[in-house]
């Protein structure tokens, strides 16, 4: 008699966790790139590897998983500014605070979705913005003291391009033949 070790795979009721989790994951992109109308929940269900009754099991329907995604989005920005506006700090210090823990939150998402947008599409994507916090700074920034960080990213971008097109295999000028693509309605 044989000893059978049961393993739960991602989109079973047995790792409900990582399942809701996925769902979620994958609906954040499809509502990002379609908006709610346009949307698919088959699309949600195929990118998080789940099944259609699996996402309606946690979810009721798709403006309730709408509003789980706002949910798990703005919570990270809640949980950001929150802290600060908690704290007992008088109104000018409480202001500036929040409006940088606002721009860190920003910036961050930000550059977490053009990584996003590198990662599905498997092209290179140069991000660069300049995140001064005086006039002064920005202007070093633009070429004076720090050189100019506009320049040396588009530097960057045409460097990448020209790599892009090396590393292509012949015969395919959308890019690399294994690149995962987003598929557009």
């Amino acid at each position: 008699m044989g000893l059978v070790i049961s393993r739960s795979r991602l989109g079973s009721r047995g790792r409900p966790e990582q399942s809701r989790a996925a769902i979620l994951q994958a609906a954040v992109r499809e509502f990002a790139c379609e908006g709610i109308a346009g949307a698919r929940t088959d699309a949600i269900a195929r990118s998080a590897k789940v099944n259609k009754a699996l996402l309606y099991y946690y979810f009721k329907d798709k403006e309730d998983l709408y509003g789980a995604v706002l949910d798990q989005v703005f919570g990270g920005l809640v949980a950001c500014v929150g802290g600060v506006l908690s704290r007992d700090l008088p109104p000018r210090e409480k202001i500036l605070a929040y409006a940088g823990a606002h721009f860190d939150y920003v910036a961050s998402e930000v550059a977490r979705g053009v990584q996003l947008a590198q990662l599905d599409t498997g092209i290179p994507v140069i991000f660069c913005v300049l995140t001064c916090d005086t006039l002064e700074q920005a202007i070093d920034r633009a070429g004076l003291k720090s050189g100019n960080k506009g320049y040396d990213a588009g530097l960057a971008a045409v460097e990448m391009a020209n790599l892009a097109k090396q590393l292509r295999p012949a015969g395919n000028s959308a890019g690399h033949k294994n690149a995962p693509r987003r598929k557009r309605r």
